[in-house]
């Protein structure tokens, strides 16, 4: 229904700031409806240009991304799209990964409301890990196919030692190649 001319549109009102944060999060299901490649770019710049520190947008906006590529197999994500976003979500991987680390050695040392504060430091950068990793596999599911990355995502996840070890050799076997 709204097609080019929202797309056309949509650049303008994010330069200049004239769309509420929460309406922005809606527009990325919107977009997914609309078979282009503009949508596919104009959904990375969501991510990357006018809200890269918004996640909520981003993970809207990655899941557009997967719905497009999965209801319009025609359409082409550029690769280099995909990896300059995979670099971006393993430095956060990194950053938070370190930051949670950091936070559960310091826990050791301290009692009361220090430590009550700390635990709630690391139950809100575990959520964030967790979502970290959710965009990630987002992300290595567009450039490798989502029938290879779900099962592995899901594997990953498993409380089974076995299935998570299985998941990341199958991962650092298709990441070779």
């Amino acid at each position: 229904q709204y097609g080019m001319g929202l797309r056309d549109l949509l650049p303008t009102y994010f330069r200049n700031d004239e769309i509420d944060i929460e309406d922005v999060r809606r527009l990325p299901v919107v977009m997914e409806r609309i078979e282009s490649e503009k949508s596919i770019g104009l959904l990375f710049a969501m991510i990357d240009k006018y809200y890269p520190n918004d996640l909520e947008t981003r993970i809207e906006a990655l899941r557009s991304l997967n719905a497009l590529q999965r209801d319009f197999s025609g359409l082409r994500i550029p690769p280099s799209l995909i990896y300059r976003e995979i670099a971006r979500e393993i430095k956060i991987y990194r950053l938070t990964l370190g930051s949670l680390n950091c936070q559960r050695q310091l826990t050791e040392n301290c009692a009361g409301d220090l430590l009550e504060g700390r635990n709630g430091l690391i139950s809100i950068l575990k959520q964030r890990h967790h979502n970290n990793t959710d965009r990630l596999f987002r992300l290595l599911g567009m450039r490798y196919g989502a029938t290879n990355i779900i099962p592995t995502f899901r594997g990953i996840q498993s409380k089974e030692h076995s299935h998570r070890v299985s998941a990341l050799e199958f991962l650092d076997n298709l990441l070779d190649n």
